[in-house]
């Protein structure tokens, strides 16, 4: 009886061990997963914009794009590719702070150089998975 009592612990610490990594990676692959697919968004209306300066000449209005906010600030120089991070700002549609990804990036606009920042709140990808 001894041997099975102990037998039953050693099982149901390997049991609990093996929940809690695989929980842990379960996290980690579902965030990596979750901001992959926000970038690509980002990514796709980067090169949105840039088709847009390119047939217009012009940059694009940040009209209503829904959870998406866009704002043009004239630059003196050029950023060497995309700056990607996760900034917490003002959720204004949930009255709290939230978590977004945000991309940087410069649009060369007949002569001048602006500087683009698009934000994405990461918390609509979360609810939908």
């Amino acid at each position: 009886m001894k041997l099975f009592t102990r037998y039953n612990r050693i099982i149901l610490l390997i049991m609990v061990l093996v929940f809690l990594l695989s929980s842990i990676f379960f996290y980690f692959s579902l965030n990596y997963i979750l901001i992959g697919e926000v970038d690509g968004e980002l990514s796709y209306r980067k090169a949105k914009m840039e088709r847009y300066v390119r047939q217009t000449g012009n940059l694009p209005r940040p009209d209503g794009l829904g959870d998406i906010q866009v704002t043009y600030t004239l630059d003196k120089q050029r950023i060497v590719g995309d700056q990607y991070s996760l900034v917490n700002l003002y959720d204004s549609s949930e009255n709290n702070i939230g978590v977004f990804r945000k991309i940087v990036f410069t649009l060369p606009v007949q002569k001048q150089i602006y500087r683009v920042t698009v934000v994405r709140p990461l918390e609509e990808h979360t609810n939908s998975l």
